[in-house]
């Protein structure tokens, strides 16, 4: 998964959002790694931060299949 802000030095916070509970950070930078290895449906969103402020993308929802992924939303 891979999200872009504009503006100068941003850094990037992913979390995986469990749906029910409190989302928890599970990587960092524009780009995030998703492993499908346990199968299921996993969501996702990333928290743009830089001197001005943050910004929250929307949320993306994996599913995986048999070692396949399927993205779903955006």
């Amino acid at each position: 998964l891979t999200v872009a802000a504009s503006g100068s030095n941003v850094s990037y916070v992913w979390y995986q959002d469990p749906g029910e509970g409190t989302p928890y950070a599970v990587g960092t930078g524009p780009s995030l790694y998703v492993d499908g290895y346990y199968g299921g449906t996993y969501r996702y969103f990333a928290v743009a931060t830089n001197a001005l402020g943050s910004a929250q993308s929307r949320t993306a929802t994996v599913e995986f299949f048999f070692g396949s992924a399927l993205k779903r939303g955006r």
